[in-house]
């Protein structure tokens, strides 16, 4: 007999299969966006664990400082202090394992927008009075 956390498994499993046919097929975007609707429905319905790790990302990153994670999304985080010439204070680098779009608080909680369209390396410059980066979400 089927429960419905078996069912909402099975639908789950479903649309994930179909996100990575089209992800194949139409890029990387697509696959970014069925992932999010995955991990969405995942962490809603089933209180389970996420197919992109750990959300939100506890790191705790100061000015002047990096941390590497072994997370499925985040690798690494560094947080610096720009130069004078910069209308922007600081910059916080994260490098990503896949594509994804990120809400980065820092300890005044404010939060800042960051879409990785690629792996790699990503930053977005920010104002702060307490600059310390404490959280990074996947949406």
């Amino acid at each position: 007999e089927r429960n419905c956390k078996g069912f909402a498994e099975d639908v789950l499993d479903f649309i994930l299969k179909e996100t990575n046919k089209f992800d194949t097929q139409a890029g990387a975007f697509a696959g970014s966006v069925g992932a999010s609707l995955v991990q969405g429905l995942t962490l809603g319905l089933l209180g389970g664990t996420s197919p992109r790790g750990e959300n939100p990302v506890t790191v705790n990153v100061g000015v002047g400082s990096s941390r590497s994670f072994s997370h499925p999304v985040i690798e690494r985080v560094r947080v610096e202090k720009t130069g004078w010439f910069c209308p922007w204070d600081y910059k916080v680098t994260v490098w990503v394992r896949k594509s994804c779009h990120l809400r980065i608080t820092d300890a005044t909680n404010d939060t800042y927008a960051l879409w990785c369209q690629r792996t790699g390396d990503h930053c977005v410059r920010y104002n702060s009075s307490s600059p310390l980066i404490r959280q990074i979400r996947m949406v």
